[in-house]
């Protein structure tokens, strides 16, 4: 090899390194006290079902702003909505994706978008605590009562389906 291509691949490792490290030190865009809230508001109501409320993931991708894990092959597998960024993000928020995530321009105003895109480049928030009506304490749960499920697998018996639909069952 000649001395400009090695000095072309150290420049690009180079290059991969820094951006390795800046993804993972990168600080998130700045945001208010309001718009911080807008943001979680939206998130909980729109986004926390498909990417988790802690947004790692569900059906929908993990929306950390840094995430690493190991690939079934050993290689260690980096990303993030802060590697992603601002603009990627308003893009992908406002036109959808190919997985199925639906667009939201005709949801979300463009601040709301950009709030969007800027808040899940925050650290994740603790999921706010809902409170069912009519339950001012916590809900118990009667342990002593077993499921008719388990008492007939206990007997090796198969469990009897009911369903509503006559036709299906002959």
């Amino acid at each position: 090899m000649t001395t400009l291509k090695l000095s072309r691949l150290a420049a690009f490792g180079f290059a991969v390194l820094a951006m390795t490290v800046s993804a993972q030190t990168a600080t998130p865009p700045m945001m208010n006290v309001e718009e911080l809230a807008t943001g979680k508001k939206i998130y909980f109501e729109r986004c926390a079902g498909c990417h988790g409320v802690l947004r790692k993931g569900a059906t929908g991708k993990n929306l950390e702003p840094h995430w690493a894990k190991k690939a079934p092959d050993g290689t260690e597998q980096e990303g993030g909505t802060l590697k992603l960024g601002t603009n990627r993000l308003e893009k992908i928020i406002g036109i959808g994706t190919e997985g199925g995530m639906v667009n939201y321009d005709d949801i979300l105003t463009k601040d709301e978008i950009n709030i969007m895109a800027r808040y899940i480049q925050q650290v994740p928030d603790v999921p706010p605590r809902i409170q069912l009506e009519g339950h001012a304490g916590e809900l118990e749960v009667d342990r002593s009562r077993r499921s008719t499920a388990q008492e007939t697998a206990e007997q090796g018996q198969p469990e009897e389906r009911v369903c509503g639909d006559a036709a299906r069952h002959g």
